[in-house]
């Protein structure tokens, strides 16, 4: 994937998502070269956070704790990019769209980029920037669903890509949220 396509794959259903689309990346290899680094970062963010942001907000979380929750937060991830790959792959046929397995996979690899990168703002200690970045990075990976949909899943009606892409959205806010959910429930229980 060409990083400098990026930011204009958050624009265009073309820019950047053609050369994925012809990309014979099997999901194992984009698992591997992009999923897995991504989806370091936020456990690494969390163990660095529990350094300084963790004893001013949670002081009486151990570092285990912080430990567990991080590692968590990797294993779901990880388990959570296939599962939306299946979904998005049979929310795409339910609404007429023809696109393999390898295609959702594509999209659900690349749209939770943003809140990966998200959690890099854990390296500051502004509490707004901590809740305010995530809840952009939201809205660029709702973008990328919306591209990726219109560029890689080949739906061919306008209105059921629009219906596909707001349905695929929910899915992953929802999940993001469970994720959100999970990651904190460690916390709340260690206070």
């Amino acid at each position: 994937m060409d990083l400098i396509q990026y930011p204009r794959m958050l624009w265009s259903s073309h820019a950047g998502w053609d050369k994925l689309a012809n990309a014979d990346l099997a999901p194992s290899q984009l698992i591997y070269r992009l999923v897995l680094p991504m989806a370091l970062l936020p456990p690494l963010m969390i163990i660095y956070a529990s350094t300084h942001i963790g004893p001013a907000y949670f002081p009486t979380v151990s570092a285990p704790v912080w430990w567990l929750v991080a590692l968590q937060f990797l294993a779901l991830q990880l388990l959570v990019v296939p599962l939306m790959a299946w979904a998005i792959r049979s929310l795409a046929t339910s609404h007429g769209g023809s696109g393999t397995y390898r295609d959702a996979f594509k999209v659900a690899a690349v749209a939770p980029v943003p809140l990966w990168l998200s959690s890099l703002i854990l390296l500051q200690n502004e509490i707004w920037l901590v809740i305010g970045v995530p809840l952009l990075a939201l809205g660029a990976s709702a973008a990328l669903i919306m591209r990726g949909v219109e560029g890689l899943l080949k739906v061919g009606d306008d209105l059921d890509a629009a219906n596909l892409a707001i349905t695929v959205i929910a899915l992953g806010v929802l999940v993001w949220f469970i994720l959100v959910g999970f990651t904190l429930m460690p916390f709340m229980i260690a206070r």
